[in-house]
């Protein structure tokens, strides 16, 4: 997920405004990867002007359970949330 300042739109910011919103989640077993959109902005520039033609580049962070995403994100907003698995 690329995520970033004021993601609410229907993306992965809806996770996170769920998360605010509500005091009880059931959250699925399994991961994701995540990454500030800032970063992937910067390395698409780095790409453009240093990359070469053809090449791939990888932007992620370290992969995360959805559970602790969910928990520290949480802690962030100062939100006491029931997490279900």
């Amino acid at each position: 997920f690329i995520i970033g300042c004021n993601d609410t739109g229907k993306s992965s910011g809806q996770l996170f405004e769920r998360i605010y919103n509500s005091k009880l989640q059931l959250v699925p077993k399994g991961g994701k990867t995540f990454v500030f959109a800032g970063d992937v902005a910067e390395a698409a520039i780095l790409a453009f002007t240093h990359g070469k033609i053809g090449s791939r580049y990888l932007l992620a962070d370290r992969p995360m359970s959805l559970k602790n995403v969910y928990k520290m994100s949480a802690k962030l907003m100062h939100k006491k949330l029931i997490i279900i698995q």
